[in-house]
């Protein structure tokens, strides 16, 4: 069986959603890397709510990943990400085990 993990060559830095402050504005968990693999590519999606929209970036993961959360490729310690240029929120979220129930590919658009 081949690893989904094989083709994880890049490094990105994930800023999990925690909630939100007392203006409404998501907070964020402190950053991790992650393993992905990171294509620009525009792709029409359906936001959450229904919305078309088009992607700026598909990146497909082995860790979970959550909806509002940031990415960047490449690695950082910022904590506030919105502050920093290059971060994109995640705008949708798609999960696909593998065909053992074993590993779950996580794939989401920017």
């Amino acid at each position: 069986m081949i690893s989904y993990a094989r083709n994880m060559r890049e490094v990105a830095t994930y800023w999990a959603p925690t909630g939100a402050d007392e203006f409404g504005q998501v907070t964020f968990a402190t950053p991790v890397e992650v393993r992905v693999r990171w294509e620009r590519l525009a792709v029409l999606f359906r936001t959450g709510d229904g919305v078309e929209t088009s992607s700026t970036a598909v990146v497909y993961c082995t860790t979970p990943l959550a909806l509002e959360g940031q990415l960047l490729l490449g690695t950082s310690a910022g904590a506030d990400p919105t502050a920093l240029p290059g971060t994109f929120e995640i705008r949708q979220v798609a999960e696909s085990p593998d065909l053992k129930q074993a590993r779950q590919l996580t794939k989401v658009y920017l």
